[in-house]
């Protein structure tokens, strides 16, 4: 059973808890914190997905997850990153099977042409810990970025980019 939690915004609370934290909430005015705060863990996996309907994060724990412009779902299934969903269905796009991964090198070269370089740093510190920390170590020190990365996921999300122009995106890099 798959079940849909909601499509995550960001707001301002009417009282925030702490001063510069980033808060998301679903169409029903649930904030994420709240709703990590009361859930139980079980063999459920919770799973984001981006507005492309492509999963950008998954795990059993999701305080672990932040979901901004993106969509959250409880599911039963075995899923991975880079899976797309339909009906409550995840499944591999083809897609994402066959573009090449690229050199950090390549990427970074990319986003500079693309006026996205100085953008990335600024928006992996806003990341909740202990992901914040995990993707600053990858950002930094991965020799090579695959298409299906989680961390893909998470800036080609933030940069409104689609599935098919992050496709694009690596076609690019992969010739710099």
């Amino acid at each position: 059973m798959t079940e849909l939690i909601g499509n995550f915004t960001e707001y301002t609370p009417s009282t925030p808890v702490h001063a510069g934290v980033l808060h998301v909430q679903n169409e029903d005015g649930d904030d994420w914190y709240d709703i990590i705060a009361n859930t139980v863990l079980s063999a459920h996996s919770y799973v984001v997905v981006n507005s492309d309907v492509v999963v950008t994060s998954v795990d059993s724990d999701p305080s672990k997850l932040f979901p901004n412009g993106q969509s959250v779902y409880k599911t039963a299934q075995v899923v991975q990153i880079g899976m797309a969903v339909g009906g409550g269905v995840f499944s591999t796009p083809e897609a994402v099977q066959t573009i090449p991964h690229i050199s950090n090198r390549q990427l970074r070269l990319w986003l500079l042409g693309s006026g996205l370089l100085s953008q990335v740093q600024p928006l992996l510190e806003q990341l909740p810990e202990p992901t914040r920390s995990s993707a600053l170590i990858e950002w930094e020190y991965a020799v090579v970025v695959k298409r299906d990365n989680d961390l893909v996921y998470q800036l080609a999300s933030a940069f409104g980019m689609t599935t098919s122009s992050t496709d694009q995106a690596f076609i690019d890099a992969a010739s710099l």
